[in-house]
């Protein structure tokens, strides 16, 4: 989900008394990001490389994972072990 400027912030400190994880980055290397546009075969491509810059751009997240480090399961547990569960 994307986030007009200071929205996110708001977010945050209204819900800051809450264990929760608001905003989690997903991250992958371009290539990576590429590679997986073109054999899904129905998305535009070209779109993961405009998007790339501007996604991540002045976000702060609470946790990070790189999918192209870790099978889906392993991100899964970083995130939890995020949390402190």
């Amino acid at each position: 989900v994307m986030f007009a400027p200071g929205v996110a912030e708001e977010y945050r400190a209204l819900l800051t008394p809450r264990h929760l994880l608001w905003l989690v980055g997903v991250h992958a290397p371009l290539e990576v990001i590429e590679a997986r546009e073109k054999a899904r075969g129905d998305r535009a491509l070209g779109l993961a490389r405009a998007q790339v810059p501007l996604v991540h751009a002045g976000m702060r997240y609470d946790a990070e994972i790189d999918t192209s480090r870790a099978e889906p399961e392993a991100c899964a547990r970083a995130v939890v072990a995020a949390l402190g569960l």
